[in-house]
């Protein structure tokens, strides 16, 4: 069983959700101890003190699936951490970013879908 925690693009509403189509949906989750910026075009998390906003997503054999959102998320490293969901810490993975953010904007909310 493999659980994903995704904040931006491909959140519901967003251009790549679709990706997510095998997977099931199991809420809405922050996690805490990381910053969200921005390059105008999608977001990059990395650790910081602040909360993102994302929602979590579960799929049961996702091998394959997980192959291909490592691919569109090659700027990315794929990292465990634990997000608040429902009310309890529950373990998952997310992508978080491996490059240089201090030239980008800084998404005060940690919420992609209030960026502006």
């Amino acid at each position: 069983m493999t659980k994903i925690f995704v904040y931006g693009t491909l959140r519901k509403g967003f251009g790549l959700n679709h990706c997510l189509k095998a997977f099931k949906f199991l809420g809405v989750a922050k996690l805490t101890g990381f910053d969200m910026y921005s390059n105008g075009y999608y977001p990059m998390v990395v650790k910081g003190e602040d909360e993102i906003v994302g929602e979590v997503y579960e799929i049961e054999d996702g091998e394959s699936e997980m192959k291909i959102l490592d691919q569109i998320e090659c700027a990315y490293n794929r990292t465990k951490v634990k997000v608040k969901l429902n009310g309890k810490l529950t373990e998952v993975e997310t992508y978080v970013y491996k490059g240089d953010v201090t030239h980008l904007e800084y998404i005060e909310s940690g919420n992609w879908i209030l960026r502006y």
